[in-house]
C-alpha cells in the first residue's frame, strides 16, 4: 500500500495480487476490491475480465497459498476456479 498526495488531498494505491498493477483504493474511488475469504486485493480490470473464473495456471502463487491455507475452492467447467463474490 503507498499513499499518494494530490491537489489538496491523497490517495491510497493498492497493488492487485493477481495482476501487479497499482489501483486506488480511497478515499472517492474505490478501483478495485478485497477477496475477503482468499484475503487478497484485486483491481476492478481483474474482477471483470475474470468474471467467468480465474486460470490457475496463471497464478501459481496464489494457488500455492491457497491451498496451503486451505481455502476452500470453487471450480468451474474447464479447471477455472470461481471468485468469491462481494462479502465473500
Amino acid at each position: 500500500m503507498r499513499v499518494e498526495p494530490t491537489a489538496g488531498s491523497f490517495k491510497v494505491m493498492i497493488p492487485c495480487e493477481l495482476c501487479g498493477r497499482e489501483f486506488q483504493f480511497g478515499p472517492h474511488r474505490y478501483a478495485g476490491r478485497k477477496v475477503v475469504s482468499w484475503n487478497i486485493m484485486i483491481c476492478e480490470t481483474c474482477d471483470q475480465m475474470n468474471h467467468d473464473g480465474l486460470d490457475p495456471h496463471r497464478h501459481p502463487e496464489l494457488m500455492r497459498r491457497l491451498q496451503a491455507e486451505r481455502v476452500a475452492l470453487r471450480r468451474l467447467p474447464g479447471g477455472f476456479i470461481a471468485i468469491p463474490a462481494f462479502g465473500h
